[in-house]
């Protein structure tokens, strides 16, 4: 096609460049109209080759006014890509719908969740230069009031998301971390300002999170001050995990071969904040395989650490809060399990930055 246009007069929509252009499409046409007969699970899909054939088949009349020269070349190289696309590998756009509205009818994909034609796309096995199949897909799942876009052309799944009171979940994740002996009776937690970072979450709603705990007396929450576990919680509470064991259970759950490099780390954190930043909802397997990575980062970097503060508690506490966050089991929502990560990610990140050079 380039070879084509180069050797066009250059004047103002000639009756030769057309006709170069034509000539050069018209041996393509007979496949982009195949491709038409078989795209029938999509009506995006067929609707996209209709489009493509029509900008570039030849006026039916002599008299018909087609379109300029530069629209002519625009379409021959639309009618090009969408043929080099559509004989790559990978699952069809019908396909793509499909395994689509089927997370979204097992839950996997919840009301309210933002999609991502490229995530999908590359979790269903197409190319990266195969997310138009993605789009379609999506495109065909909007028609049928599955998933809605917005003005800023963000995707999401059709239907009202479940209001979850961020301070609650706060608050059970803390008493938590509480009975598993992450801050034992009588011990500080972080600086407000520290715990949001840990959590992933708006400092007002850590205040409100601490203010139940405080009503529920497993805190004291002073002014000015940090807030500390009660000498005498109202529930059991667990002694201070060894080291030595959450490694061992750290090294069953966690993937083999992950990249432990300080930038591989960063990577695999950024990835976890950005899906709960975002509010992407991230194929289940790929959140696991995302958990697992950030466990077995945990356990590279916790010896580091601790040969480094060997008697620092508030370090410790660090420590076994990342190692509880990643053994945790965690609810089956999966906003719930996007926060955690994102929370696992933050302390995978702190560890980091105490290792220092050993890392």
């Amino acid at each position: 096609m380039q070879r084509t246009t180069a050797r066009l007069t250059g004047d103002a929509d000639t009756g030769a460049d057309h006709e170069a252009i034509r000539a050069f499409m018209d041996p393509w046409l007979p496949s982009a109209e195949a491709r038409l007969r078989d795209a029938g699970g999509s009506p995006s899909n067929r609707a996209r080759w209709r489009e493509i054939i029509a900008a570039a088949r030849r006026p039916e009349t002599d008299g018909e006014t087609g379109p300029d020269t530069v629209a002519l070349g625009i379409a021959a190289r639309h009618l090009l890509r969408a043929l080099m696309e559509a004989e790559r590998s990978g699952p069809s756009v019908p396909e793509i719908a499909d395994r689509v509205r089927q997370s979204i009818a097992s839950g996997e994909y919840a009301p309210g969740s933002l999609l991502s034609a490229g995530r999908i796309a590359a979790d269903t096995g197409c190319s990266a230069a195969s997310v138009q199949r993605a789009e379609l897909a999506l495109r065909d799942l909007q028609a049928e009031d599955l998933v809605t876009v917005s003005s800023s052309n963000r995707i999401r799944v059709a239907g009202s998301k479940e209001v979850v009171d961020r301070a609650v979940q706060i608050a059970a994740w803390l008493r938590l971390l509480i009975q598993a002996g992450v801050y034992p009776p009588a011990s500080p937690l972080p600086a407000r300002t520290l715990l949001s970072r840990a959590l992933v979450s708006a400092p007002p709603d850590v205040t409100s999170a601490l203010r139940q705990l405080d009503k529920e007396k497993v805190l004291v929450c002073l002014r000015g001050t940090r807030p500390v576990v009660r000498p005498e919680p109202p529930f059991l509470v667990a002694s201070p995990p060894e080291m030595a064991s959450l490694l061992s259970r750290l090294g069953v759950a966690a993937l083999p071969d992950t990249d432990l490099s300080h930038t591989g780390i960063r990577e695999i954190c950024h990835r976890a904040h950005s899906w709960w930043h975002s509010r992407i909802t991230p194929h289940p397997e790929t959140l696991h395989h995302t958990v697992r990575a950030l466990t077995a980062a945990a356990e590279y970097l916790i010896p580091l650490a601790v040969r480094r503060y060997p008697d620092d508690p508030e370090v410790h506490a660090t420590l076994r809060r990342a190692a509880v966050t990643a053994l945790a089991v965690c609810s089956p929502d999966s906003d719930s399990q996007i926060w955690r990560a994102a929370c696992l990610g933050a302390a995978v990140l702190e560890i980091l930055n105490l290792a220092g050079d050993a890392a």
